[in-house]
């Protein structure tokens, strides 16, 4: 290769998957020599043949044994000899006088291509020795950034190891760049090494600015934290409690926040160190981020005046809710003193026809007392707030719990009232003896035991004793209600009451019992009652007739056909049940129609009892005629 000459071949040396290797290989140079000796070769075949007598006595070209080097003649010699070729060339006739060019087969080619090969490999040998000096950035070039361990919060808590490794990539970084010059000539090929020192440089860049900007990620997210977090507080301080609770909530967290500012302060001042770090090493920090920075370092200065002005605030609101709740406090306890003499006064209330007027004022004052009671809750919930001892009122707890006799005292008048007076002034037809009887001994019962509570208070014993007469005097009425108010009451037996007594007495819709009460009727008493008891029998026998009567209803005789006879026969399952109810009513029927009350029906029941009879001969006959 002559000195300072362009060099025909290159292999460059690349990063491909983590490795530098030469491109081309060298097994894709000897091919590619090859193909292109091949290629000549095929091309001279079709240029027609030299006559060796016409060729100078000297090969054109020669490879020097060993040298490697190709050796050019004379280029005047040259030029003189070809034109001499070229005319000799023209004026020969005879084609097989020409000298062949060899063919591919041929051993001088062979040979060749084995020069060639040999040449090869002794330079890869040298090649070799190149590539190998990349090998120490191997671990560079294999490194994944995103997978470094310092890029983990914990490692990046040991700044001083980022640092190392930062400096240490940056460092292998520079070197690649003056390890070897750009091109390295070799007789045969020259080197180009310019694309593998580039790629390792921008890979260990790359590696030390990933770690870095995971420094930077951190100490934004950290600035992030602390501004979110002081803006908070901010916030906080900044309230205006709008009662005692909130206030007090206020007053605890301003106390208190010095422990979370503690925790933002020792935040701000790793970020200090941080950014301080990034400036060491002249890593870019975006606007934004600078900007941030200078909120999160002007926070510590800004939030002091606020805390300050919020405890302060807060001091003056809470000795103005003291005073608010010293008042209150006091006003209840005034409130709550008139009631409790309220409740004396009705020890003294013992006008029975005022027992309307008594009630409602005993509801205003329940309702009165209890608004004291949630007031106590709500004047405790607010004492514990303050951080006071509990006020306590055990006087309106007793306030309520002794209207509770009086209560019922006028309850159990007013409704006693309301029920004496329906019964006396409605309808007589809507009485139910039993039921009434019923009423009437519970509010005698519970009469008494109101006379029982007052024993010793005469104004509310009197009232007491009102409503026990009032009951006493409607017991009297019992019986009388029973004997007008019986159901089994027929147009004949108000008949027979009306001759007994001498007069209409059968009520009307509208008919109540204090018109029969003015009738005065207690000496009939006697034998209204009788006739009410033969009602009461007579209409027994006739609800048990009419019960017969419609157990029947639902009763259906079952049939099946016989055999192949055409005819049915009734079912054995239905009979059973048909029978057995036969003989209960049967027996049933003859004892009403031996008693001495059946007379108003006792067509009917013997028309009952006839039908009974018929259908049971039917079964048992058809039952003989079945088998």
């Amino acid at each position: 290769m002559l000195a300072g000459a362009p060099c025909a071949l290159q292999l460059r040396l690349i990063v491909h998957n983590g490795h530098v290797r030469f491109s081309p290989s060298f097994e894709d140079l000897e091919q590619s020599l090859f193909s292109l000796l091949d290629h000549i070769l095929a091309q001279v075949n079709v240029v027609p043949l030299v006559d060796p007598k016409l060729l100078p006595p000297y090969a054109p070209a020669s490879l020097h044994a060993g040298a490697g080097v190709v050796g050019v003649p004379d280029a005047a010699r040259v030029a003189h000899d070809t034109m001499t070729a070229v005319t000799k060339l023209s004026l020969a006739t005879a084609p097989e006088a020409l000298l062949r060019v060899i063919s591919l087969d041929d051993r001088a080619l062979i040979d060749a291509k084995q020069r060639l090969q040999l040449a090869i490999q002794d330079h890869a040998i040298v090649a070799k020795r190149l590539l190998a000096t990349y090998e120490e950035f191997g671990s560079v070039l294999t490194t994944d950034a995103s997978k470094l361990p310092c890029l983990s919060k914990k490692g990046l808590a040991a700044i001083e190891g980022v640092r190392a490794d930062v400096g240490r990539f940056r460092a292998l970084g520079s070197e690649a760049l003056v390890k070897t010059v750009n091109e390295v000539r070799l007789s045969l090929f020259s080197v180009v090494t310019e694309p593998a020192r580039r790629a390792v440089a921008n890979k260990a860049t790359a590696v030390a600015d990933a770690l870095l900007s995971a420094v930077t990620s951190e100490v934004v997210e950290d600035m992030q934290h602390v501004c979110i977090r002081f803006e908070t507080v901010h916030g906080r301080a900044m309230e205006k409690p709008k009662d005692s609770k909130e206030m007090k909530d206020l007053k605890r967290y301003v106390e208190g926040v010095g422990k979370e500012l503690g925790e933002l302060g020792a935040v701000i001042a790793t970020v200090r160190t941080r950014l301080d770090f990034l400036g060491d090493l002249y890593h870019p920090v975006a606007d934004d981020d600078v900007m941030l920075s200078l909120r999160t370092f002007q926070w510590q200065n800004k939030i002091q005046p606020a805390l300050q002005d919020a405890s302060e605030r807060v001091l003056a609101q809470e000795e103005k809710m003291e005073d608010a709740l010293r008042s209150r406090r006091g006003k209840f306890e005034d409130e709550l003193k008139q009631a409790t003499d309220v409740v004396g006064t009705f020890a003294e209330k013992g006008d029975p026809g005022k027992v309307a007027e008594y009630a409602v004022e005993l509801a205003e004052l329940r309702k009165r007392l209890v608004g004291l009671s949630e007031e106590m809750e709500t004047i405790n919930e607010q004492e514990e707030i303050m951080g006071w001892n509990q006020s306590s009122y055990p006087q309106l707890d007793k306030a309520l719990k002794d209207l509770d006799p009086y209560e019922l005292l006028y309850q159990t008048t007013t409704e006693s009232r309301l029920v004496l007076h329906k019964w006396m002034h409605g309808p007589i037809k809507d009485l139910e003896p039993d039921d009434v009887d019923k009423e009437v001994g519970n509010m005698w019962r519970n009469a008494y035991k109101l006379c029982k509570t007052f024993a010793t208070s005469n104004a509310p014993l009197r009232i007491a004793e009102a409503v026990k007469g009032e009951v006493g005097e409607f017991k009297v009425q019992l019986p009388l209600i029973a004997v007008l108010c019986n159901k089994g009451l027929r147009d004949r037996h108000w008949d027979g009451l009306n001759q007994l007594v001498g007069m209409n007495i059968k009520p009307s819709d509208r008919t109540s019992l204090a018109d029969f009460v003015a009738k005065k009727l207690d000496g009939f008493l006697d034998g209204m009652r009788e006739v009410s008891d033969c009602a009461s029998k007579e209409w027994s026998l006739e609800k048990t007739l009419d019960k017969m009567l419609n157990d029947w209803k639902p009763v259906k005789f079952e049939t099946m056909p016989y055999r192949d006879t055409g005819t049915f026969i009734l079912a054995g399952g239905c009979i059973d049940e048909i029978q057995m109810m036969l003989d209960d009513h049967i027996v049933k029927t003859q004892t009403m129609l031996a008693s001495p009350f059946i007379k108003p029906f006792e067509e009917r029941g013997k028309d009952w009892e006839k039908f009974l009879l018929v259908t049971q001969d039917v079964i048992d006959v058809w039952l003989k005629v079945r088998w």
